[in-house]
C-alpha cells in the first residue's frame, strides 16, 4: 500500500502473494512466521476483493519469535 503522500503505485494481491522473508536467524529478531503468513493471506484476500488494507496493516499484531525456536 502506498502512503498517503507517496507517489509509488499501489501494490496488488499478486505483487503481495509472491512476497517472502528470510527466516529469524539465531542472531537477529523477528516475529513468528505464522502471524506473518496470516497477515499476508489477509491482506491478499482484502487486495483480491478490491478493499483497503490499511487499517488491517496499521491492527496487525505480530508476536516476537522465541530466540531459541525462530519463526514459529
Amino acid at each position: 500500500m502506498a502512503r498517503p503522500r507517496s507517489n509509488a503505485p499501489p501494490v496488488n494481491g499478486d505483487q503481495v502473494r509472491g512476497t517472502s522473508f528470510h527466516p529469524v536467524g539465531k542472531d537477529n529478531a523477528g516475529y513468528r512466521a505464522r502471524d506473518v503468513d496470516e497477515l499476508i493471506r489477509r491482506v491478499v484476500a482484502e487486495l483480491d476483493a478490491g478493499r483497503s488494507v490499511g487499517q488491517l496493516i496499521k491492527n496487525a499484531t505480530l508476536r516476537k519469535a522465541p530466540a531459541d525456536r525462530p519463526g514459529r
